[in-house]
């Protein structure tokens, strides 16, 4: 409802208003989402808020070999050496915050920077034997472990969750390509 003043009324009047979108749709930011979807998307905002606190705990209690930091950089060095950039990119990190971890990897024995052969100004990291081994160490106990959790689980239900996953770590990173530092969205050109 909303007020407004008719012509020939005096006084504020109350109508109703008839928005022209369905009502089975609502506005959600900029958007317009139908009930449904605005419904699971309100749950999956508690239900990602609840997972981030669970896995902060969880990761507290574990005894891994290697910082979570550490590990998702020796990762990605897995397929050969890469560029600081190139590796801040896919993180989603700023090159100065993977300039520091790669230095103290590098301190440990994990990681060593070698002169790119393409441009002899760029430097590559690439991960050493022991950062190979310890990298896969505990991808595989993490993996057991993501096997006991999901014991109860059937194999298209484990496969479905990782597309869903992948989809919406996808568009977490477009939403991170397409946002300022300070949350605002980039305009489209």
């Amino acid at each position: 409802m909303i007020l407004i003043r008719a012509s020939g009324v005096t006084g504020w009047q109350m109508i109703e208003f008839v928005s022209p979108v369905a009502p089975e749709y609502e506005k959600q930011g900029d958007h317009m989402v139908s009930q449904q979807a605005a419904e699971g998307i309100s749950a999956l905002e508690q239900e990602a808020a609840v997972l981030a606190r669970l896995l902060e705990a969880l990761n507290r209690r574990r005894n891994y070999p290697l910082e979570r930091s550490h590990y998702l950089l020796l990762l990605q060095l897995a397929e050969g050496p890469r560029k600081v950039g190139v590796l801040s990119r896919t993180l989603a990190l700023d090159a100065t915050t993977v300039t520091r971890q790669v230095a103290a990897m590098e301190e440990r024995g994990l990681v060593v920077r070698e002169a790119d052969p393409d441009d002899r100004r760029s430097v590559l990291v690439a991960r050493t034997r022991d950062g190979a081994i310890l990298a896969e160490n505990m991808r595989e106990t993490r993996l057991q472990r993501m096997e006991r959790l999901m014991a109860g689980w059937d194999g298209e239900d484990v496969d479905r969750f990782a597309d869903y996953m992948a989809r919406f770590n996808a568009a977490l990173y477009d939403r991170l390509e397409n946002t300022e530092d300070d949350g605002t969205e980039l305009k489209a050109s």
